[in-house]
């Protein structure tokens, strides 16, 4: 299974409190904890491709150490992956506005 680590403790509730929404709309809210359900099924980021309307991809220019994957037609997980001692970290950096 991937290891996976939030940056904030916000994005560490969003995820487990029902009541908390980090000011994002609900619907945000819904696709983040739908996703980090399947990021915590799978044992290594290239499994992650097979989800194919999420679309894991790798950020260019100096976010090339990131990835992102869709909540929904604007809202992007960032995640950054590392190696850790016995298998793939993910370090949940954040919810970003694809447009902005």
């Amino acid at each position: 299974m991937l290891e996976v680590e939030h940056a904030d403790s916000d994005l560490q509730r969003l995820e487990i409190d029902r009541d908390f929404s980090a000011g994002f709309d609900r619907s945000i809210v819904k696709q983040f904890r739908m996703l980090m359900q399947i990021i915590r099924t799978v044992s290594q980021r290239s499994e992650l491709y097979k989800f194919g309307g999420r679309r894991l991809e790798k950020l260019g220019g100096k976010r090339q150490h990131q990835h992102s994957m869709r909540l929904n037609k604007r809202w992007r997980l960032i995640m950054e992956f590392s190696h850790g001692q016995s298998n793939e970290k993910v370090l949940i950096v954040g919810i970003e506005n694809h447009y902005e």
